[in-house]
């Protein structure tokens, strides 16, 4: 049996278009609801957080297999970017 992988992705999201902090945590709200119900992961805001073109996000989740963890980071990089109209600028991955 395989021991699971405790994955630990750090993501920075560029986003245009956004005219006030509030604007930004309505969205980083939006995206943290989305992605923990979806993809029962924990997440938090965690770096540039006053920055209105950028949402730094800590997404930590448990895996299978190596294979599943990049699977799984795949589809929520795909996911951060259609819902939040973002690109990402910057992504790490490490496991814990």
């Amino acid at each position: 049996m395989n021991k699971p992988v405790c994955c630990k992705y750090e993501v920075t999201l560029r986003v245009d278009g956004l005219f006030s902090l509030k604007s930004k945590r309505s969205l980083v709200g939006r995206l943290k609801a989305v992605l923990g119900t979806r993809w029962k992961v924990c997440v938090c805001e965690s770096h540039r957080q006053d920055d209105l073109k950028y949402i730094g996000l800590t997404i930590a989740y448990l895996a299978s297999t190596r294979n599943q963890a990049e699977d799984i980071l795949h589809r929520l990089g795909v996911a951060l970017e259609e819902e939040s109209n973002g690109i990402i600028e910057s992504s790490e991955l490490s496991t814990c």
